[in-house]
């Protein structure tokens, strides 16, 4: 729009701006994005899109189809620019393979999780 490039994912499910605001960003980059599940994801595209056009696009939001009177939930960070949080991103995925990788680490089912127990878990 305007010649502006903007990154809309478009949900179609409720979003609340905590979804989208990176409250505080510290070393443990898995902690700073638990709780803003489409902060997450619009760093992804926002850091994939630098990667193949070398510049960031000018917005990357949410815009929910349910409470569509409500606009766009833009991505943004309370203590750090936009940039810097994309910037964060590798970071974000090298601690994520290195829990994962990490056999002292053991598998459990999240208590807090919004499905039940899978057949296969215990």
């Amino acid at each position: 729009i305007g010649g502006k490039i903007r990154i809309i994912d478009y949900k179609s499910g409720k979003v609340k701006e905590d979804d989208v605001v990176v409250k505080k960003i510290n070393e443990d980059l898995i902690k700073t994005f638990s709780g803003t599940k489409h902060a997450l994801q619009l760093a992804l595209y926002c850091y994939l899109y630098r990667e193949n056009y070398g510049e960031l696009p000018a917005e990357a939001s949410i815009y929910s189809l349910i409470n569509i009177k409500d606009g766009t939930f833009p991505l943004s960070s309370k203590t750090s620019s936009v940039e810097e949080l994309i910037n964060l991103f590798p970071d974000f995925v090298a601690q994520l393979c290195e829990q994962i990788y990490d056999k002292e680490l053991p598998f459990t089912h999240d208590t807090k999780a919004q499905f039940n127990y899978c057949l296969y878990c215990d």
